[in-house]
C-alpha cells in the first residue's frame, strides 16, 4: 500500500480517466475508503523503522565501508564475519541485527540493478538513487503486483543482496527478472525465447493479475525458457527446489493450463477409511480384549491399540473420527433391554414389512393401557408461588379402566375399546374390531409385546380361521408379527399411550369413570382427526431409516449414539 506507482496510478483513473472510487476499488481489489485515503493523502507516506544502526555504530562506519569494498574486490565475506571483525578489531558493542541493517543500507546505495532501475520507475539515475536510500522496502521499488506481501519481499531481497556482487550472468539474470516483474503494459516486444511458448499470453496475464501463486508459477516457467539457472530463480522467488521443478514439468506436461490447476487437497487423515473402521472394530469390543484393566475405553488406549494394530493415529484424529460418527460422552442410564436371542432376526422382520408395505396393507401396533383407578391423579403443573401441589396417599377409587387400543402406522390412526381384564378374548376382539374396518385392504399386520394372551393357542387357531375365510374375499388377511421379547420401546403404540396419559389423565380428578372415558374418547377422536387431515406416518425409528447400509461389519455404527 505504500508504492508510489501504485498510489499514482490509482490518482490517474480516478481524477484523468473520470473512474467513479466504486469502479477503481473493485478493479484493483481495495476498498472504497483506501482509494479515498489515496486521494485524499496525495502521496504515500511509507512506514520506516526508526533504524539505529547509525548511531550505534558511529565512528565505525568508515571501516564498515572499507571491510564491504574489499567485499566487492572479491573477498567474500558474509555479515556475520563482519560483526565479529568490528566486535574484536574495532571494540564494536551493538548487536548483529544493526550491523545487518547497516551493511542492506550500504548495499542498497550502490545501485546494482543498474539499467533496470530506469526501466523500472522511468527516473534518471540520480532520481533512482535518491529513492533507495529514501526506503528499503523493495516492493516499493518493483511496484504492488510483484511481491504483495512482507514475507515474500524479504525472502526476495536477501538473495537479490547475496547476488549483487557475483558475476555478469548472475547480475543480468536478476535485472531480467525485476524487468518482467516491473512491466506495467503488455507493449513490450517478446525476444526469440518467448516467441516459443504457445500461450504466452496467458502466462503473462497470469503473472500480472493472478495471486502469489500463479505469479510464481509463471515467472518460473519463463525464467527457464530465458535460461535463466534454475538456482537463481529460486533464490529470486523464495522457492524450494523440488518446488521449481514440479512447476516446470507440469507445464511440460500440459501447458500453461496443467500448470495453473489448482491441485486436489490430501485427504486427512481422519478420512483414512482403514483408520476409521479399525477405531470403530475396537470400539465395539471391551478394553479387556487388548489387556487393559479398564472398563471404559479413553482415548490414549484407543491409540496405544491402534498402534499396535498397525493404524497409529494421534488422539486429536481419534477425537475427530469419533465425533464426525456422533460419538459423545454420555452417563449411562438403565433403559429396557430385550434379552430374546431372535432379537435382530424379528426385527429385520419387521423392518422389511414396513419398508414394503403396499397400499392394501395396513400394520397395526396393539398394547393395552391400565389398569388404572379414577381418582385424583399427581402430576407436573404451573403452580403460583408459595403452594405445593399435592395428592393424598390413600384415596377411594371412583372405577377401573383398561384401555385396549391399536395404532395403524400409515395413516395414525387409532382404534380402541374398554376391557374388563387382559386375556386373549379381548384379542380376538380387536382383530374382529380391526377386520371389520379394513375390510377393503387385502392384508392387515398385528404387532404385539411377547405377553402370554398374545400368542395364546386359541388367538392363533383364531386367526387360522380367520384367515380361510379371508380367502374367499370376504375380508383382509391377517398375519402376526410379535415383537422381541422385553422389547416394549419398539412398540409404537407406547409413545400414543405416553402423550394421552400427560395430557388427560396426569393431575385429573374425574368423578366417575364414566367421565374418564368421555375424555379419553374425545382426545383419540380429535388426534385421529388431525391426522386424517395432516397425513404423517407413526414409527420412523423403526420404519428402515438406517443409519450404515445393510451390510454386517464389525465397524458398523447402526445404532443412534445419542440412543439411551
Amino acid at each position: 500500500m505504500y508504492d508510489a506507482a501504485f498510489w499514482l496510478r490509482i490518482q490517474r483513473s480516478v481524477l484523468v480517466g473520470q473512474k467513479s472510487m466504486r469502479e477503481v476499488a473493485r478493479e484493483e481489489g481495495i476498498s472504497r475508503n483506501t482509494v479515498r485515503k489515496i486521494l485524499r493523502t496525495g502521496k504515500p507516506r511509507p512506514y520506516k523503522r526508526c533504524s539505529v544502526a547509525h548511531t550505534v555504530m558511529g565512528d565505525h562506519n568508515e571501516y564498515l565501508m572499507k571491510l564491504l569494498s574489499l567485499r566487492r574486490d572479491g573477498e567474500r565475506q558474509n555479515v556475520t564475519a563482519i560483526y565479529h571483525q568490528l566486535k574484536t578489531l574495532r571494540g564494536y558493542e551493538g548487536s548483529y541485527s544493526s550491523v545487518r541493517r547497516a551493511v542492506r543500507s550500504i548495499c542498497l546505495d550502490e545501485t546494482i540493478w543498474g539499467v533496470a532501475l530506469d526501466h523500472i520507475l522511468g527516473l534518471r539515475r540520480a532520481d533512482a538513487i535518491a529513492f533507495l536510500r529514501e526506503t528499503t522496502n523493495i516492493q516499493r521499488l518493483r511496484g504492488s503486483e510483484a511481491f504483495p506481501s512482507d514475507g515474500f519481499r524479504r525472502r526476495a531481497e536477501t538473495p537479490l543482496i547475496r547476488l549483487q556482487y557475483g558475476n555478469d550472468a548472475g547480475r543480468r539474470a536478476i535485472g531480467w527478472l525485476l524487468e518482467v516483474l516491473s512491466s506495467r503494459s503488455g507493449d513490450e516486444e517478446p525476444n526469440e525465447q518467448m516467441r516459443q511458448l504457445t500461450d504466452l499470453a496467458q502466462i503473462t496475464q497470469r503473472m500480472r493479475t493472478g495471486d502469489l501463486r500463479d505469479r510464481k508459477k509463471a515467472l518460473a516457467v519463463l525464467a527457464k525458457v530465458q535460461g535463466i539457472p534454475g538456482a537463481v530463480t529460486c533464490k529470486f522467488l523464495g522457492l524450494n527446489r523440488h518446488t521449481y521443478l514440479v512447476y516446470n514439468r507440469a507445464y511440460g506436461e500440459g501447458g500453461a493450463d496443467n500448470l495453473f490447476t489448482r491441485q486436489r487437497r490430501r485427504s486427512r487423515k481422519s478420512e483414512d477409511r482403514t483408520l476409521c473402521e479399525n477405531v470403530f472394530s475396537v470400539l465395539h469390543e471391551p478394553p479387556s480384549a487388548y489387556g487393559l484393566n479398564r472398563t471404559s475405553w479413553r482415548m490414549e488406549d484407543l491409540a496405544e491399540v491402534l498402534s499396535v494394530k498397525g493404524t497409529p493415529a494421534c488422539l486429536a484424529v481419534i477425537r475427530e473420527i469419533t465425533k464426525k460418527a456422533g460419538y459423545k460422552w454420555r452417563k449411562a442410564r438403565i433403559v429396557l433391554t430385550s434379552s430374546d436371542p431372535e432379537y435382530a432376526v424379528k426385527l429385520a422382520k419387521l423392518q422389511h414389512i414396513l419398508r414394503n408395505l403396499r397400499p392394501d396393507e395396513a400394520f397395526f401396533s396393539v398394547d393395552e393401557f391400565g389398569p388404572f383407578a379414577v381418582k385424583t391423579k399427581p402430576g407436573r403443573v404451573l403452580a403460583p408461588p408459595g403452594k405445593a401441589p399435592s395428592v393424598d396417599q390413600w384415596q377411594k377409587s371412583r372405577g377401573c379402566l383398561i384401555l385396549t387400543a391399536a395404532l395403524e402406522l400409515s395413516e395414525n390412526q387409532v382404534a380402541h375399546f374398554y376391557s374388563l381384564k387382559k386375556d386373549t378374548d379381548e384379542m380376538i376382539k380387536m382383530l374382529r374390531l380391526l377386520a371389520d374396518q379394513y375390510q377393503g385392504y387385502s392384508r392387515i399386520f398385528l404387532s404385539w409385546d411377547a405377553a402370554s394372551w398374545h400368542m395364546s393357542k386359541k388367538l392363533l387357531g383364531t386367526v387360522e380361521a380367520h384367515n380361510r375365510d379371508a380367502k374367499s374375499g370376504r375380508c383382509p388377511m391377517v398375519e402376526l408379527v410379535p415383537l422381541p421379547a422385553g422389547a416394549q420401546f419398539l412398540n409404537v403404540i407406547e409413545s400414543v399411550f405416553s402423550g394421552m396419559a400427560r395430557a388427560i389423565i396426569h393431575n385429573s380428578s374425574y368423578e366417575t369413570a364414566d367421565a374418564a372415558v368421555r375424555a379419553i374418547d374425545r382426545y383419540f377422536a380429535e388426534r385421529n382427526a388431525h391426522f386424517r387431515a395432516n397425513p404423517k406416518r407413526a414409527g420412523n425409528k423403526i420404519w428402515g431409516l438406517e443409519r450404515e447400509p445393510p451390510v454386517f461389519s464389525p465397524s458398523h455404527n447402526c445404532k443412534d449414539p445419542a440412543y439411551r
